[in-house]
């Protein structure tokens, strides 16, 4: 390749690397409850009753009672 053409390409992905890192630095809503716990949505939870529902509800219950600060939002 030229050399323009290597420094035309370094350029682009330079750009594109730039734009890449400060899209994630933009302003992010706010995770936290009235509580002040942090708030995680889980998604791929069972919607529907029986075992696999209470599993992941007892799964759920057991990790904030050891995480008071920590609530989980099922997401369907």
């Amino acid at each position: 390749m030229k050399k323009k053409t290597v420094k035309t390409m370094s350029l682009i992905l330079a750009v594109a690397l730039a734009c890449a890192v400060f899209a994630g630095c933009g302003k992010s809503k706010n995770d936290k409850n009235e509580q002040g716990q942090t708030v995680i949505s889980i998604g791929g939870w069972p919607d529907k009753e029986g075992t696999e529902l209470d599993t992941v509800n007892a799964r759920k219950e057991a990790f904030e009672k050891a995480n008071p600060d920590v609530e989980i939002v099922p997401d369907y």
